[in-house]
């Protein structure tokens, strides 16, 4: 199985729809998990739904505990999408393994916000279980597999999957609507949610056994089974979730949410049930009237209780770090809300029976007065009925009858109390309305001083203090809320965390805490997004990539922001670039020198280039390209005088010959061929002097006409020379002159030379025809009079030259019809005279010459601002913006194809530089190493691995020499003054009178796969125009739209060379072409096939040596103004 962009390593898991695979992302070069729905199914239209539907909807998804979705596509007949990797396992195999309650209540805690977001946006999972929970590797929980999930949409018919009625889900974890087939709501997944909470709590699931028929029927009709006694106070949460009608349940997840963290201030210990190491979860609830009891001891791997025994090192160490820190969280909270919990119920503590003011009163006096005892009956009556001032009206009317009555004053003082404290209720109201609860509780202590067991004052105290404890938990958490935002302004998010969560547990609500999670989830998400760029960047370090892992960092960086940790490794990876820079230029140095010493010096100038793009400055490096570039010149110009020595030996120029042998020998001192050449020419010279002497001795014969002696000899110099074709012919020449000339006599004796009529023209024509057959074959001694034949030839040339200075004519005026015919005549008067094969290879020669021209289009002069502006998107510094004027050019239409470029190699047999230096060939990327470098397999035949060269491709691969010496030859061919633009008719072009970044905007940037051959992300350039231009490397020249001036590709395709020399702030040299011998860099215009949108600007310059070759850099002709071919000559 194939799936593009992605390796298989192995398989994860398998399911009935689909199987997960272990892969790797190729192009992010990360690992992740890789859905593939199992083929065959793709005919299936419930499977197929469902897979495509489940990317869709986890796709929109961004939550923590929702696994995150990279990628959806198919290829052939596998359906797919990738996701984030999971390695923590499931939920499943910890609860097998033994899962302690703190984490437990962590991942119930992030599945029901999972559950609130997800419900949040109309989403019905509908297989909650523990096999769907999985755990990333710091261990936070994740919902997954949507598979089955039920978007709420207004027409449900639009989401829904199965038919009606028919179940969908896991029988085990079903809610009883979803067995029955009914519609269901958030609340379904609640109760799933309720029976995987039920197996965190007990290790095993409430309902087992059978089929999942039976396990459906359970699910309808049987309760599930109550939690073990030390669990109960996890009883009510559990009941409601699993309460079998659904308005029973938590009407949303937020609800279940409030409900665990609302739990109070359980302590929570781990015991071992038995030897085999079972553990047992005890909880003692912290509710009103409730005693907390002593926890059992625990083994030395259990977490305890505040106050119980300490774990030991060993044990913590066997703990994960994120299940270490929970227990710290966990036991600060307690503290804080087991005091205040402690407080609350001390204070709450209602009043054991009703209050009885007579209670403990001194006994009666002594012959007390009945009236008195009557007073203080109906006292006590009217106080027990509220009325506290009558009573005490009653009781100073039994002291006014029984002065100093003990019992009834201390009654008086009672009720004077009770009156008091009647009188500071309101008092303490007010001061509780106005948030004075210091001064409200003072008030309140000094009543119940005066009536300890007044109704109105203990009902106000339960309510001050509660208000008390609630002010001293949010004070509470209101610190925890600033210790917590100092660490995570501070960056440590897990001391953050623990404050965080400790606050949220005293004030579940607190808004302050609720916006700063969420900082914190932010937080947290960039620093998983920083540690992941580290360890990427890490990897590549070791990879020796620190390129690589530098754009990585600046990448990130931007995205991210700036990080103490990012910088570090930044510097530290820029730091080793460096050395591995010098070391790279180091040891190319000593590989050049080397190279150099053995005279291999093409392999040594590419070792030189090699260690100069790593330290550009490396002054040896520099020095010995200076030297390699001046013996490779002298060398090809050693090797141009050798050639031209050799044609001119050919030509029997033997002094000229030679001088220009001793002008190589001045530039390499050693060339074996020109030394070899030295040594022919000078036997040559010795035997050209001895037949000079003898051709001396036969002209003077023949001038005093005893031809047998001139005869005789010519051949004793053929016998010196029996290879020159001119003492052969001197040799028959000469017998053959006397017939000659007696037919000449002839033919003078019957025709005149007053040749006018075309009539005389054709007579003398024929007449002297008959004579060319006895012609000698010694030219030269044919236009001697005396010969005979001469003044035969010399009469067919006047008639020859007639008829040919008429063609002449017509191509020079361009009558090209006219220059036909007169050649057609000459053919057939004279079809073997010299002058009509002249003038027939000339008209074939004028004709090839234009047709060579290529297609030209006229630029009128002008003025411009060339450059860029200041806010131009992607612009370099080198761009400064000025005004430049070009005189009148014509341009090629086109760039120079590879087509055309073969005719001019057949034609001359030219080498490029990149097939002279095989060993270096051209800078492209070789398809086996996905790498750029110098290829000894590219050059302008075959630039690029991946493509198949084409005659209508550009030609690229070619160095700045090969595009002047193509120039030279076909302006050779044309006749027209052919060159390489300047930098400025370049951009003057390229803008035609526009002055945008590119000639088609303000069109939005898929504009650009329009008129041009670009890096576009169709063809999966990353970082490239949002469009598909169709082709990946080289397109045919001309394949998109021209700009305004009818010029095509300027931009794309083959970047170009300029004639001009590489500036920095161009100086004038924008304007000029630079001088061929210099060595200076040569401008690069216009962009290429890979040019992404920074570098395909009209402004955009690049630059390359003149030796270099590269496969995206080719050429384009002008033409300067007033050149036409050549007439026929």
């Amino acid at each position: 199985m194939v799936i593009p962009g992605y390796t298989i390593i192995r398989e994860l898991g398998a399911g009935g729809m689909a199987t997960v695979y272990l892969a790797r992302q190729e192009r992010l070069e990360r690992e992740v998990a890789l859905k593939v729905l199992k083929p065959g199914q793709e005919d299936t239209l419930d499977f197929t739904a469902r897979f495509i539907k489940e990317s869709r909807i986890v796709a929109r998804l961004h939550h923590r505990h929702i696994v995150t979705i990279y990628d959806f596509d198919s290829a052939g007949p596998y359906h797919y999408f990738s996701m984030e990797l999971l390695p923590g396992g499931t939920l499943a195999e910890r609860i097998r393994a033994g899962l302690a309650l703190e984490p437990g209540l962590e991942v119930m805690r992030g599945i029901a916000s999972a559950l609130a977001y997800a419900h949040g946006r109309g989403i019905v999972h509908r297989d909650i279980k523990p096999h769907n929970i999985l755990f990333r590797q710091d261990g936070t929980p994740v919902l997954t597999d949507f598979g089955i999930a039920r978007v709420n949409v207004a027409d449900p018919a639009a989401t829904q999957l199965t038919q009606a009625g028919l179940m969908m889900g896991s029988p085990m974890y079903m809610s009883p609507e979803q067995v029955l087939g009914q519609p269901v709501d958030a609340r379904c997944d609640l109760y799933s949610l309720g029976i995987v909470f039920y197996e965190i709590l007990t290790g095993r699931a409430p309902f087992t056994g059978g089929d999942p028929m039976t396990l459906a029927v359970k699910q309808c009709n049987e309760p599930v089974p109550p939690l073990p006694p030390e669990l109960a106070p996890f009883q009510p949460i559990l009941d409601r979730l699993v309460a079998k009608q659904p308005a029973q349940r938590y009407a949303d997840a937020g609800q279940l949410i409030a409900a665990l963290t609302g739990l109070g201030a359980p302590t929570i210990a781990l015991a071992r049930a038995n030897e085999s190491g079972a553990a047992t979860r005890v909880i003692a609830p912290s509710s009103r009237g409730a005693r907390i009891p002593s926890a059992p001891r625990v083994d030395a791997g259990a977490v305890t209780r505040p106050g119980g025994p300490p774990p030991t090192a060993a044990a913590m160490a066997a703990v994960p770090r994120r299940q270490r820190r929970w227990p710290v969280v966990l036991m600060a909270a307690l503290t804080i809300g087991a005091a205040l919990g402690w407080a609350w119920w001390q204070w709450l503590e209602p009043p054991a029976a009703p209050v009885d003011i007579a209670a403990g009163l001194p006994q009666a006096p002594e012959g007390r007065p009945g009236t008195a005892a009557y007073y203080e009956r109906l006292a006590i009556e009217h106080f027990a009925a509220g009325e506290t001032a009558r009573s005490g009206e009653l009781i100073e009317l039994g002291l006014q009858v029984s002065p100093g009555d003990a019992r009834l004053a201390a009654l008086g003082e009672r009720v004077a109390g009770w009156q008091a404290a009647d009188a500071l209720v309101p008092e303490i109201q007010a001061r509780a309305a106005d948030d004075d609860l210091d001064g409200a509780l003072a008030l309140l202590d000094e009543g119940l001083d005066q009536a300890a067991r007044h109704p109105g004052l203990l009902a106000l105290r339960g309510e001050l203090r509660e208000r008390a404890r609630a002010a001293a938990a949010h004070s509470e958490a209101e610190g925890l809320l600033a210790r917590a935002s100092a660490l995570l302004d501070a960056g440590d998010l897990d001391a953050a965390g623990e404050r965080l969560e400790a606050g949220l547990l005293l004030v579940p609500g607190h808004p302050g805490l609720l916006a700063l999670q969420g900082r914190l989830a932010a937080a947290r998400e960039r620093r998983a997004a920083i540690d992941d760029t580290l360890a990427r960047a890490q990897g590549l370090r070791e990879q020796g990539r620190l390129d690589n892992g530098l754009v990585l960092l600046e990448r990130e960086r931007e995205r991210l922001g700036a990080d103490a940790d990012l910088e570090a490794l930044r510097g530290e990876l820029a730091a080793e670039l460096v050395e591995q820079r010098r070391a790279r230029a180091e040891a190319a140095f000593e590989a050049a020198r080397d190279l150099l010493a053995g005279d291999a010096l093409d392999a040594g100038l590419g070792q030189i280039e090699r260690g100069l793009m790593e330290v550009p400055e490396h002054r040896g490096l520099l020095d010995l390209k200076a030297l390699v570039r001046a013996r490779i010149q002298a060398r090809r110009r050693a090797a141009e005088l050798l050639a031209e020595a050799r044609a001119r030996l050919a030509a029997g120029n033997l002094v000229e010959a030679a001088a220009l042998v001793e002008q190589g020998l001045g530039q390499v001192a050693d060339a074996p061929d020109l030394l070899a050449l030295r040594d022919e020419i000078a036997q040559r010279r010795e035997q050209q002097a001895r037949l000079d002497e003898l051709l001396t001795a036969v002209d003077e014969q023949r001038t005093t006409g005893d031809l047998a002696a001139a005869a005789e000899l010519a051949q004793h110099a053929l016998a010196m020379a029996p290879e020159r074709i001119d003492l052969q012919r001197l040799a028959r020449g000469l017998h053959q002159a006397q017939a000659i000339t007696a037919a000449l006599a002839r033919c003078d004796a019957a025709l005149t030379f007053a040749l006018v009529a075309d009539a005389d023209l054709a007579r003398a024509a024929i007449c002297y025809q008959a004579l060319l057959p006895l012609a000698p074959a010694d030219d030269g001694l044919a236009q001697v009079p005396e010969t005979g034949p001469g003044v035969a030839r010399e009469a067919l040339d006047v008639l020859a030259l007639a008829l040919a200075n008429q063609a002449r004519a017509g191509t020079a005026d361009g009558d090209w019809p006219r220059a036909r015919r007169r050649e057609a005549m000459l053919h057939d008067l004279l079809p073997d005279h010299p002058e009509s094969r002249r003038l027939a290879d000339a008209l074939a020669a004028a004709s090839q010459r234009v047709a060579a021209l290529p297609d030209l289009v006229e630029i009128q002069a002008g003025c411009f601002e060339i450059g860029s502006p200041l806010d131009e998107t992607g612009r370099d510094d080198d761009e400064g913006p000025h005004t430049v004027c070009v005189e009148a050019f014509e341009i090629g239409r086109r760039e120079v194809t590879q087509g055309e470029f073969r005719r001019f190699v057949e034609a001359s047999g030219y080498l490029t530089d990149a097939e002279r230096n095989s060993a270096a060939g051209c800078w492209s990327l070789d398809g086996d190493d996905a790498g750029w470098g110098d290829q000894p397999w590219a050059s302008w035949r075959q630039p690029l691995r991946q493509q198949a060269p084409a005659d209508a491709q550009p030609v690229v691969c070619l160095s700045w020499h090969d595009a002047l010496t193509y120039s030279d030859w076909l302006s050779a061919v044309t006749g027209a003054r052919l060159r390489l633009p300047t930098e400025a008719e370049w951009e003057f072009a390229a803008r035609a009178g526009t002055p945008a970044a590119r000639f088609w905007e303000p069109a939005d940037a898929a504009a650009a796969c329009r008129y041009a051959n670009v890096a576009d992300e169709g063809n999966s350039w990353h970082g490239g125009f949002p469009c598909d231009d169709g082709h990946t490397w080289l397109a045919p020249v001309g394949s998109y739209r021209a700009n305004p001036w009818g010029l095509e590709d300027m931009l794309g395709n083959a970047a170009e060379w300029t004639c001009s020399a590489y500036s920095s702030r161009y100086e004038g040299a924008e304007a000029d072409c630079s001088g061929r011998e210099s060595s200076a860099p040569r401008v690069v215009r216009g962009g290429s096939w890979f040019s992404g949108p920074d570098t395909l600007r009209a402004a955009y310059r690049d630059r390359a040596f003149p030796e270099s070759r590269y496969s995206f850099i080719g050429l384009r002709l002008v033409r300067e103004p007033d050149t036409t071919p050549a007439a026929v000559e």
